[in-house]
């Protein structure tokens, strides 16, 4: 898999971990699309994903934000991080000496799938080897759900913020 590198994601460990304040940000990531084992011809296959992301967010406000969009009234009950630990000030997530940037997709604007030599694939050819989505309990009542992602920072190939282009590969 093309990884960032390791220069390239101290890079955006250093820009995170003293980035204050939220923001929107624009990313290309390239990830494992994680596909099922059993009987699959294709392989390892990797997603590319281009998304506006915001960082910087509270979830529970985020949740209350919602709800109230929805004209709802829910008493949401946030569940603890299952692994990993936040980084206090920042909106990084540290687990097992890996970094990872904790993000609220706020927009998908393309996903590509690619078999390890780098040729395309259609999404319609794997779609049975794709792992089901599983959705926030706590989410439950919302009817449009805030997506929230762990993106490893050796996965981010681009990243656009406040105007500025950080390229990786």
């Amino acid at each position: 898999m093309i990884k960032t590198t390791t220069a390239l994601t101290q890079t955006l460990l250093t820009f995170f971990q003293n980035y204050i304040g939220h923001s929107l940000i624009g990313l290309t990531i390239l990830t494992d699309a994680r596909l099922k084992k059993t009987n699959n011809p294709y392989g390892k296959v990797l997603k590319k994903t281009r998304l506006l992301a915001n960082i910087g967010f509270h979830y529970s406000n985020s949740l209350d934000n919602q709800a109230r969009r929805e004209n709802k009234n829910i008493d949401f009950q946030v569940q603890a991080r299952r692994w990993g630990k936040r980084l206090e000030n920042s909106s990084l997530v540290e687990h097992k000496g890996n970094h990872y940037l904790e993000c609220k997709v706020e927009k998908t604007f393309e996903v590509n799938y690619f078999l390890e030599n780098g040729a395309p694939i259609e999404k319609s050819a794997i779609e049975a080897f794709l792992p089901i989505k599983k959705e926030s309990s706590t989410q439950d009542e919302l009817t449009k759900k805030i997506i929230l992602r762990d993106i490893k920072l050796e996965n981010i190939l681009s990243m656009r913020i406040q105007g500025e282009n950080v390229l990786a590969n």
